[in-house]
């Protein structure tokens, strides 16, 4: 029997989107594993030029292994403080132990894939405890503002003090502190207070949507979203004694980050002030929110050099020393603890590097549940 009109031309309809949907993957492919690791490799040809490697290779066979391995002990309080932040902003509805091997899958898969950590941990924490992946996105996205608030103002705090004393900082480090100051502080109190008022928000937007050329069906889903995304910020609505805790363990967190570097500058024999060790520090922490390479190779080295340099830190030898001491710490710790999160959340390697391949979680409203699947 001869093809309908309408059933003819459906493959013709489809192919289009077919093709669009293969060449949008074909553009992620390039971009994951060719244009991200093309940036590490420029990165790092560019270190090479800049410094003599026969003097940072003799800086690292003279590194002293106590320093290095105190650098180690500061890094693992600071994840299992980060953890504790996370816990705190979760509502300490789950087990803590659970949220810290879910954050420590979070640094394997951004080692892997800059980027996929932050949607690893949401996807863990509703497949482990049926929160709403919206609800447990919004928790994330809250850690990195906390995160960038933090890292700016104690940077800040930094340059002001390198200027009362008499140093010079570089302009574009004084911008990226105050610009991200600025922004997250703004968005903080906007979060701050929708989270105090969600049903007057959610029924503003939906109000907005309503006026819009919107089927119902996407308005409410819209306000599903907004929900669910509120829900995740809810401990912005708790007591000041809580408030004080969030904003002071986020402040701590990155102080015993700081101490970690400093324990890394030590190793190699330099001695930074700590107001230059911080200022450079938030540079390194904010630039990794930038595309970069698998495991931030090459960038990460490269952002610790012209930070600390431009703060008047040196020898570069013994700078870039230090970095790669740092970052050698930090891929050995979270990859070592992310493979123990493994064991503890049964999820295999697969499954979570996969994540970007699957389809998008349907946002769910509602806050967050404790039911631990089996």
């Amino acid at each position: 029997m001869a093809n309908s009109p309408a059933s003819g031309s459906q493959p013709e309809a489809i192919a289009p989107a077919m093709a669009d949907t293969h060449l949008g993957a074909s553009r992620q492919r390039v971009w994951r594993y060719g244009v991200l690791p093309l940036i590490g490799v420029v990165a790092i040809a560019i270190l090479v030029l800049r410094v003599d490697v026969g003097s940072i290779l003799s800086e690292l066979r003279g590194a002293e292994l106590t320093w290095v391995l105190a650098s180690a002990a500061a890094l693992t309080i600071f994840y299992l403080v980060r953890a504790a932040r996370w816990h705190l902003i979760l509502g300490r509805r789950h087990p803590y132990t659970l949220v810290f091997w879910i954050s420590s899958l979070g640094y394997l898969a951004n080692n892997a894939a800059p980027g996929l950590g932050e949607l690893a941990k949401p996807w863990l924490l509703r497949r482990r405890r049926s929160v709403p992946f919206a609800a447990g996105m919004s928790t994330v996205v809250l850690e990195r503002l906390l995160d960038f608030w933090g890292l700016a103002t104690i940077g800040l705090v930094s340059f002001v003090v390198l200027a009362v004393q008499g140093s010079s900082v570089p302009g574009w480090l004084l911008g990226v502190g105050a610009g991200v100051a600025g922004a997250t502080t703004l968005i903080l109190i906007a979060t701050f207070v929708a989270a105090r008022n969600t049903d007057s928000v959610v029924s503003w937007i939906r109000r907005v949507l309503n006026r819009l050329p919107l089927s119902p069906r996407l308005a409410e889903r819209v306000c599903d979203v907004i929900d669910s995304l509120l829900a995740g910020a809810a401990i912005l609505r708790s007591s000041l004694p809580t408030q004080i805790a969030l904003f002071g363990s986020t402040w701590a967190t990155w102080l015993i980050n700081a101490l970690a570097a400093y324990l890394a500058f030590r190793a190699v024999g330099l001695d930074p002030e700590p107001a230059v060790l911080v200022g450079g520090l938030m540079a390194v922490a904010v630039s990794q929110g930038l595309p970069a390479p698998p495991g931030y190779i090459g960038t990460y080295q490269a952002v610790w050099l012209l930070a600390y340099s431009g703060l008047g830190l040196g020898p570069e030898e013994k700078v870039l020393a230090a970095a790669i001491v740092s970052h050698g710490v930090i891929l050995i710790l979270t990859v070592t603890y992310g493979f123990l999160g493994l064991q503890s959340v049964l999820v295999s390697a697969r499954e979570l590097l996969s994540l970007r391949k699957e389809p998008r979680p349907a946002f769910a409203p509602a806050g967050l549940t404790s039911e631990e699947k089996p």
